[in-house]
């Protein structure tokens, strides 16, 4: 029964084995792919099959598979399973509307997690957090595009087969709204933006493999096994009758294969008189617990299948008869002859005491005789019986020169072993201390980061509502009437080439890392702290790098685009629509400048259409022509700031004016 379950065991083990060398891979970097030209992004993940023999991997890439590539650790890293997948909401987050738009529901994705938008050309073209709905023309797309989820596999998309959006309908009871693109809406009858609870569990099922199901029936095949050990094979132990033998003396191990069993085997069978502990014990030990079992007699060496019978040992006494004393007895009949002469009476007499002297002499000698007899008998038993202890102690001896034999080739076997694997410790120690030299070169602490990356984060992630918040207004505003929109389309263009040249997803991503993590992989970071030692002095390195590269150019971005947007009735969008957006980017404006001042950063904030002369040490007027979106503007008095080129900023670091072109 043991050998076919193992080798059950052993073959479902080597199946699940290659089974688990599925799994997914995240590029570390931009990864690009010449056949099928496509482009993956920095921190995507795709599912990828990988071989146990081999450097090489499978990509699967929409409908197609990316064959042998080699793993390097420069591109991508593996992963058994990524931390967030949104592909089972996949109908749920996308959908057409009219055949001309696509909707974005991102309810579902965390405001922590960014989404990029990339078209079937590998081109990204859009960025937004998570928790922001939006929408894109789909000409844009092309025949399929994918949505990159930080942290999720990239969910792809065919742009012929979108599920339609349908508009929510009124109750016919008048009590609630009925959204037919949620197929389970909840007893309220508002829409569940999370899916219903079938659907999760049928798409749980369906991801699971076959080797899934395999695991549960093993372990329904072990827990029949352990019942039946444990359950059924002790109730018919139970219905067994013991068998007994007579313990005389001498090692247990000798007794127990004397009687067709193993020592382990009998100390379980007698776990009441034999303790458990037997085989570490020492000899004293031992001994005194084999005059304890030989006291008592039986042992039992196995159990008897004939039901309701008891076996019984019977004892070979034999009764020791002790010699017999050799007594004679000397009876002399004398006849007294007649003697005829009276004289001789005297004679007679002195023949008669001397024969009795005779008489008492010869029982003295036997009984003498007797006694040594009985001397003899004993001594010899008493030299039997140490003859027969010497050689016990003999036969002993022996068994116990094998035990010390077997246990220094033991001793001489693990010695070995232990210094083969002390040998394999050093490698290892070795190895490690490499790998971690390594790691150390490629990554440094940066803790004491942590809380400022965390404010810095708060505020970027602040800036993606306002850019989403002012897509949203571009899509209310009347397509039909082109002039209507064109103007506030012109400035979501000009603010889009602009953060394109700023490496806003990279910084990004560094300061997650730092936040959740401490440490950071940035050869940049690593090699401006490269000569500095004090921590404080590393703060402000990595606000000159942070001010520089990213937060000065995008703080400036994100105000101007606000104050346009809070002053789009100059740029011929409906009244309804710019009286709208005045009164949320007016909140914004103010909000902008107040939540950038932890960072360390303060913007020289003046209005748009206001007379310079007012801010005249905050502004600085450059002689340039006004972009194509302010073209339209017109009605303004001279000497009005007709522009805002960029905001001045101050820090620890440096102080700007605000730029601006004058009418």
């Amino acid at each position: 029964m043991n050998k076919p379950l193992t080798l059950l065991f052993l073959g479902l083990f080597l199946a699940l084995q290659l089974q688990s060398q599925n799994g997914y891979i995240k590029f570390i970097k931009e990864f690009s792919i010449s056949k099928p030209n496509i482009k993956c992004l920095r921190g995507e993940i795709l599912p990828c099959i990988k071989y146990s023999k081999g450097a090489k991997i499978h990509i699967v890439f929409n409908n197609d598979t990316i064959k042998n590539l080699k793993i390097t650790s420069k591109d991508f890293s593996f992963l058994d399973r990524p931390i967030k997948n949104f592909n089972i909401y996949r109908d749920s987050i996308v959908k057409s509307k009219d055949k001309t738009l696509i909707l974005f529901n991102c309810s579902l994705v965390p405001r922590t997690d960014t989404i990029n938008l990339v078209s079937e050309n590998s081109v990204r073209l859009m960025q937004w957090m998570g928790g922001k709905d939006t929408t894109i023309q789909m000409s844009t797309c092309g025949s399929f595009f994918r949505l990159v989820i930080s942290n999720s596999p990239s969910i792809f998309y065919e742009t012929a087969k979108l599920i339609e959006y349908i508009e929510p309908e009124k109750d016919t009871d008048g009590d609630g709204i009925i959204d037919k693109n949620d197929s389970c809406p909840d007893v309220a009858g508002v829409i569940q933006n999370h899916g219903c609870p079938e659907k999760q569990e049928s798409s749980f099922f369906k991801t699971l493999a076959w080797w899934h199901y395999v695991v549960v029936l093993l372990v329904l095949i072990l827990l029949a096994y352990v019942a039946w050990r444990l359950i059924i094979k002790r109730f018919r132990i139970k219905n067994k009758v013991p068998i007994k033998k007579i313990y005389y003396s001498g090692h247990l191990k000798d007794f127990a294969e004397a009687n067709g069993i193993i020592l382990k085997q009998l100390i379980k069978l007698n776990r009441d008189v034999i303790p458990r502990n037997y085989n570490s014990l020492s000899d004293n030990d031992r001994k005194n617990v084999q005059k304890q079992i030989k006291s008592k007699g039986y042992l039992i060496t196995g159990f008897s299948d004939a039901s309701g019978e008891e076996l019984q040992d019977n004892f070979n006494s034999e009764t020791i008869q002790p010699d017999p004393i050799f007594s004679k007895k000397i009876e002399d009949n004398f006849e007294s002859s007649r003697i005829s002469n009276q004289s001789d009476r005297k004679t007679e007499f002195e023949i008669i005491q001397r024969l009795s002297q005779i008489e008492q002499n010869i029982i003295r000698e036997i009984r003498v005789s007797s006694s040594k007899s009985n001397d003899y008998t004993q001594e010899l038993n008493r030299l039997n019986s140490e003859i027969a202890n010497l050689k016990s102690e003999v036969s002993k001896g022996k068994v116990e020169k094998d035990r010390l034999d077997s246990t220094l080739s033991q001793l001489k076997n693990d010695n070995s072993n232990l210094q083969s694997e002390k040998k394999l410790l050093v490698d290892e120690k070795n190895q490690l201390n490499s790998d971690l030299n390594l790691i150390q070169d490629k990554i440094i602490p940066v803790d004491f980061l942590s809380s400022y990356c965390d404010t810095v984060l708060s505020y970027l992630v602040f800036c993606n509502d306002i850019v989403a918040d002012a897509y949203g207004f571009l899509n209310r505003i009347d397509k039909r009437n082109p002039q209507q929109n064109i103007s506030a389309y012109l400035l979501l263009l000009k603010f889009q080439t602009t953060i394109n040249k700023i490496p806003i997803g990279n910084w990004m991503q560094i300061l997650k890392d730092i936040n959740e993590t401490g440490v950071t992989n940035s050869k940049q970071i690593r090699s401006s702290f490269k000569q500095i030692d004090n921590i404080d002095d590393k703060k402000k390195q990595f606000q000159r790098l942070l001010f520089s590269e990213v937060l000065i150019k995008y703080s400036s971005s994100i105000l101007i685009v606000a104050e346009e947007f809070r002053n789009l009735e100059h740029f011929h969008v409906p009244g309804e629509i710019a009286n709208e957006a005045r009164s949320i980017f007016e909140k914004h404006v103010t909000n902008l400048i107040s939540k950038v001042k932890p960072t360390g950063l303060e913007n020289k904030y003046v209005p748009l259409f206001r007379n310079f002369e007012e801010y005249l040490g905050l502004v600085m007027s450059v002689d340039s022509e006004r972009s194509n979106a302010y073209k339209v503007v017109t009605g303004l008095e001279k000497g009005a700031i007709a522009e805002i080129v960029s905001y001045g900023v101050k820090t620890m670091f440096e102080e700007t004016k605000t730029l601006i072109i004058p009418v």
